[in-house]
């Protein structure tokens, strides 16, 4: 899989009942997601109407694709497009910016920690800090938006680190599923392999 940079949604209350459909079903009355052109798992969908009014880009003009070539084709790899991935438990999404946090207790790196969450971490579960010897969930300590976390995403492809953030709208919307309030992260890197 190509490294693809994306601007992650997740709940942050990591193993909540929402499901994709409902998820799915939300994200296109508000317009946000379009057709689905691959009803895989994970769903993915081209960016619906309203996709820039929700979808905040920073910069004074974001270089995106949003729509498909001339033959119809949609080359994942460039096109901006939305993925809705639905785990059937807590899994963690490291990137390639995915920085490394320092133990709330010591300050110290917790080295050894994103090899460990993105490979053999079971939700939930305490890591040990190697220098103070304390228990920190890894969940709780400040990744700077360089991890994201739970059963259920929304991904959207093509959008660089600090590109874009989801707009006030989308947040509330998202927030009135009954998840409780939404997080935000930006990952460069391989996507999880389907199934995931």
């Amino acid at each position: 899989m190509h490294d693809i940079p994306r601007l992650i949604l997740f709940p942050a209350t990591p193993a909540g009942s929402l499901s994709a459909s409902v998820l799915t079903g939300l994200l296109q009355e508000i317009g946000l997601v379009g057709a689905c052109f691959d009803a895989g798992s994970p769903a993915r969908f081209l960016a619906g109407e309203a996709f820039l009014n929700h979808i905040v880009f920073l910069g004074c003009s974001p270089a995106i694709e949003l729509a498909a070539d001339a033959g119809g084709r949609i080359d994942v790899s460039r096109v901006t497009h939305v993925v809705v991935r639905e785990c059937p438990d807590v899994i963690v999404q490291t990137g390639d910016n995915t920085r490394l946090p320092g133990c709330p207790h010591c300050s110290e790196p917790l080295h050894g920690l994103t090899e460990w969450l993105a490979q053999s971490w079971v939700y939930p579960a305490l890591w040990p800090c190697r220098n103070c010897d304390s228990e920190v969930d890894p969940l709780t300590l400040g990744w700077r938006r360089t991890l994201a976390f739970g059963r259920l995403f929304v991904e959207i492809w093509q959008v660089y680190p600090h590109e874009a953030v989801p707009g006030n709208i989308l947040l509330e919307r998202l927030t009135a599923l009954g998840a409780g309030p939404w997080r935000h992260a930006w990952l460069r890197g391989p996507a999880p392999v389907p199934g995931q």
